[in-house]
C-alpha cells in the first residue's frame, strides 16, 4: 500500500529511534524531492507528531551544518506505545 508521506515518515520509527535528519533524508530520497520547503515540512511533521504523543524526543543536539544548517536543533525520536497503537489501528 502506498501511504501518504506523513504516514510513511512515522512508520520509519517502527524499527527503532532515528534522528530527524535520518528520517527526513529517507523520505526525501523516496519522494525524489530535495527542496528546502519539503525538508522543512517533514521536520515539522515530526515535531507535530511529538506534540501529539506519537513520538518522543529522546536526544537533542546542535547541527554542525551537515544536515539542516549550522546551529539548528536536531532531535532523535522514538515511537511511543501510543504511536504503535495508532499505526496498528490506522495503517495495518
Amino acid at each position: 500500500m502506498d501511504y501518504p508521506c506523513k504516514s510513511r515518515l512515522l512508520r520509519y520509527f517502527e524499527n527503532g529511534p532515528l534522528w530527524d535528519y535520518e528520517s527526513v533524508d529517507k523520505l526525501v530520497s523516496e519522494e525524489g524531492r530535495k527542496d528546502a520547503y519539503f525538508r522543512w515540512t517533514a521536520r515539522f511533521w515530526l515535531m507535530e507528531m511529538s506534540g501529539g504523543g506519537v513520538l518522543d524526543v529522546i536526544e537533542e543536539g546542535i547541527d554542525d551544518g551537515s544536515h539542516f544548517g549550522e546551529g539548528k536543533l536536531i532531535s532523535k525520536y522514538r515511537l511511543t506505545d501510543y504511536g504503535r497503537m495508532r499505526i496498528k489501528e490506522l495503517l495495518e
